[in-house]
């Protein structure tokens, strides 16, 4: 078992000057300093707010069962600091190392037996986890590499003009449960930037489990298929190829906004198995009490029906459990004699976004420097409680409302009881796609093409770029019932060159 920290982390010397409890171990306290440092590297969905890390209690209780002494002790001898905010079910308390550090890692090697074999454990449970799609971890050890040197003196460049002008930092809205909003209540989003040293270290990991060949291949209960690639900035996948080939990655185009679009398809949600009468494959629903209907559904666990099914409903998806009568009653009367040509329009000509940026700068004046900013804007007017509406920080929220009104009531009724419904049934949605429907139709069509899967795209050999954008073309049709716009790019270390040179050019000017 190896674990990483830092490498001028000057551990045994703090041990020594600050002598520990009797029963001490130091593997104990090296597996909670891991934890801190790659965590933030694979846990996209945990913010991390003033380098203090989230470490769930109950996640360290399973692997030492004595974890509060050595957090008192890290806290007590200097070694960590903790935020002391804790939020029932939503924030867990965060710890940080209050040594300054370079952001190099080393590895460290496990011998204490109650670890080992919690790590043990834990890798059978992912072995679990990706069983049917074995297929998709064995390309990573068969062919992919990464130019190391190069990618670590871009990741060099990158914290040095990050660090000396912090107005070239990247920003992240995160909800701050406990600040005051500007109606008077309570929870809002503050707009926080993220630490060039963070990312460094968290790039620098990658490049180590690349090294090390720690794929940590896995799929999560959102149904995600997670791996060393999905946790990697995006800049260092130009350092990537396969058997020495440049790769492509090749996702849809506006791909959220697209997915919404089977959401404002009455059939989607026409599935919902009140009535079951077929354990896995076909559903009873009664529309009136007059005219019952049958809804014959893919077999998910069946991997031959992949060719035989024309869209996803509600019910080929796990999160069907947490959509309750009320929810469907409301969104179905949303649905009735509405039309959301406009949206669909907007989003299937690969324009969303830019309709959206025009509108934010002439009706709400703002400026938006690029894609990756829009994007943010639209995170928040998509996933934010429906509460947040009214707060002066909502205006792009409004605007949407007001551009497309229908689309938005229908988010609304999803998001009523859980705002977090929304963005996890779009995930499940994209990750259906992706996995059961692309991948799957790769390997028994095409098992020698290698394919890797990173979120809502493939990555694969640029000789076979064509061939992968026709499958994923048709799955999406077939399955969301629109054409999709596939956005192709060519991963290259000339793209991670012109990203420094950009950042170069902002810097001078913040100089001058």
């Amino acid at each position: 078992m190896k674990l990483f920290l830092p490498t001028d982390l000057p551990l045994d010397r703090h041990l020594l000057e600050n002598p520990p409890f009797k029963g001490f171990s130091k593997d104990k306290l090296v597996y909670l300093i891991h934890l801190i440092v790659s965590i933030p590297q694979y846990r996209k969905d945990i913010d991390v707010i003033d380098g203090f890390v989230p470490l769930s209690s109950k996640a360290l209780q399973e692997a030492i069962t004595d974890y509060k002494r050595y957090l008192t002790y890290g806290i007590d001898s200097g070694l960590l600091a903790s935020d002391n905010t804790y939020l029932n079910g939503k924030k867990c308390i965060g710890y940080k190392l209050l040594y300054k550090t370079t952001g190099g890692l080393k590895e460290y090697t496990v011998s204490d037996y109650i670890l080992k074999k919690h790590y043990g454990n834990h890798i059978i449970e992912r072995k679990k986890r990706i069983r049917g799609y074995e297929f998709l971890e064995r390309w990573f050890s068969n062919g992919l590499s990464i130019d190391r040197e190069a990618a670590l003196a871009f990741l060099k460049e990158e914290l040095e003009l990050k660090t000396g002008h912090s107005d070239l930092r990247d920003s992240k809205p995160i909800y701050n449960p406990f600040a005051t909003a500007s109606d008077g209540s309570k929870g809002t989003y503050e707009l926080h930037y993220k630490d060039p040293f963070l990312q460094f270290q968290q790039g620098n990991l990658s490049l180590l489990k690349m090294q090390e060949q720690q794929f940590s291949c896995t799929i999560s209960e959102n149904g995600r298929f997670h791996s060393v690639l999905t946790n990697m900035r995006s800049g260092l996948r130009n350092f990537l190829t396969f058997n020495g080939e440049r790769l492509v990655s090749i996702d849809v185009k506006n791909s959220q906004p697209y997915l919404i679009s089977l959401l404002l398809q009455s059939h989607f949600w026409r599935g919902k198995n009140w009535f079951k009468n077929s354990e896995k494959s076909t559903f009873f629903v009664s529309e009136s009490k007059k005219k019952p209907r049958f809804y014959s559904i893919i077999n998910l666990e069946d991997s031959s029906s992949i060719h035989n099914f024309n869209s996803i409903v509600i019910d080929s998806l796990a999160i069907s459990k947490e959509v309750s009568y009320f929810m469907l009653l409301e969104i179905s009367n949303t649905l009735v004699n509405t039309s959301f040509d406009t949206y669909i329009e907007n989003v299937l000509k690969g324009g969303f976004y830019e309709t959206l940026q025009e509108a934010f700068k002439e009706q709400l004046g703002y400026t938006i420097k690029d894609r990756k900013e829009v994007k943010s804007a639209v995170f928040q007017l998509l996933f934010t409680p429906n509460r947040f509406y009214g707060q002066k920080q909502a205006e792009p929220k409004r605007l949407f409302a007001q551009i497309y009104p229908e689309v938005y009531a229908v988010l609304k009724a999803i998001k009523k009881e859980d705002a977090t419904l929304l963005p996890r049934l779009l995930q499940q949605i994209e990750s259906h796609v992706i996995l059961k429907v692309v991948a799957k139709r790769m390997q028994k069509l095409h098992p020698k093409v290698p394919i890797f899967t990173i979120h809502d795209s493939i990555v694969t050999t640029a000789s076979n770029q064509l061939l992968v954008e026709q499958v994923m073309r048709d799955a999406f049709t077939t399955t969301v019932g629109f054409i999709p716009t596939l956005a192709t790019e060519f991963l290259d270390p000339d793209k991670a060159a012109c990203y420094l040179q950009k950042l170069r050019a902002k810097a001078q000017q913040l100089s001058a």
